[in-house]
């Protein structure tokens, strides 16, 4: 009877250790795993809170490389679940808020099958990649079906990418398989606004791409400053334009569209004498006098056609001013080589 007494007061014990040492345990499982899946050489987390019945809570994660090569905090982390839903190998939530990401050559992740799929994501906070930030952003996604199919939304405050500035980012999200969808997505950019669709897929035989964009009240001499255009061509005015692409890994395969100025006009100066030999033009007057006239034009009406022809991307642009009418055609290849 004693020796029964004394067996159920080990487990008693050993039930009662487990449970107030639990957080231990769990941080060390949370370590080695993390160390699996990222080439970390520091890891910190200020609190951690497991309850095994509901979830678990992560406060002040701070994730580092070597060589700072990127660092990684989370003010919070947290997993929900009930035993119901791990019983059906999913997890009901996950939430990353006051994130914030620094990479600077990359991350390399070896995540390993997954265990438990999601029910829904979401993420809030900032990632910084080399001359790419993006600032303020909140993502949600919701799983649609056991494969985990994801639907959801990703909105951003600003993001830089380069000189590029982009605000007000709101799109919605479809992920499922190898393909990634953009159903709808508009953008503050160039002083204007940018709205459009894309899709992608990203399987392992190879990536295809999609998109239709259009752009409503474009700065062109915005445009023109953040592309580094300025050595070539000065451009002003106001601008809507219609684009659709086609693509895979090698790159466009389809392009077309229309850019239409706004009243008013604006200037088209070629700065850039090696360009404004090369260039392809069409008018009624001689080609001294064309290229003359080009060097510092203004236009009261434009429109330009982009295409692609033998591989190269072609813009052509038709303009109508005080000086006359222009029809002038460039050729894209290798970033801004005019053939």
């Amino acid at each position: 009877m004693k020796k029964s007494y004394l067996f159920i007061l080990i487990i008693a014990l050993i039930i009662c250790a487990a449970y107030f040492s639990k957080e231990r345990i769990v941080l060390k499982i949370i370590r080695l795993n993390a160390k699996k899946a990222l080439p970390i050489s520091k890891l910190e987390i200020k609190n951690l809170k497991f309850n095994p019945l509901k979830g678990l809570e992560l406060h002040g994660v701070s994730i580092k490389s070597g060589l700072q090569r990127y660092s990684i905090y989370l003010e919070d982390l947290r997993i929900g679940y009930t035993l119901v839903s791990l019983l059906k190998g999913q997890i009901n939530k996950v939430e990353l808020s006051g994130m914030n990401i620094s990479i600077a050559e990359g991350i390399k992740v070896n995540p390993g099958k997954p265990i438990l799929k999601i029910k829904e994501i979401k993420a809030s906070g900032s990632i910084k990649f080399q001359d790419y930030n993006i600032k303020n952003f909140n993502a949600a996604l919701f799983s649609t079906s056991v494969q985990n199919k994801f639907k959801g939304n990703f909105q951003a405050e600003n993001i830089i990418a380069q000189k590029i500035e982009l605000s007000n980012l709101d799109m919605a999200l479809e992920f499922s398989g190898d393909a990634l969808s953009i159903p709808e997505f508009k953008v503050s950019a160039f002083e204007g606004e940018i709205k459009g669709s894309c899709m992608a897929n990203l399987s392992s035989a190879g990536v295809k791409f999609s998109a239709d964009i259009t752009g409503k009240g474009i700065d062109l001499a915005k445009l023109d400053e953040d592309f580094n255009l300025k050595e070539k061509f000065e451009v002003t005015g106001l601008c809507d334009f219609y684009l659709k692409a086609k693509g895979n890994q090698k790159g466009l395969t389809e392009l077309s569209g229309d850019l239409t100025a706004h009243e008013g006009g604006g200037k088209f100066i070629i700065t850039d004498k090696d360009t404004l030999n090369r260039l392809n033009v069409s008018q009624e007057i001689n080609l001294d006098a064309a290229l003359e006239g080009i060097k510092n034009y203004r236009y009261d009406t434009g429109l330009a056609r982009i295409y692609i022809e033998d591989g190269n991307i072609v813009v052509r642009m038709f303009m109508d001013g005080a000086l006359g009418k222009r029809d002038l055609t460039v050729v894209l290849h290798d970033g801004l080589k005019l053939k």
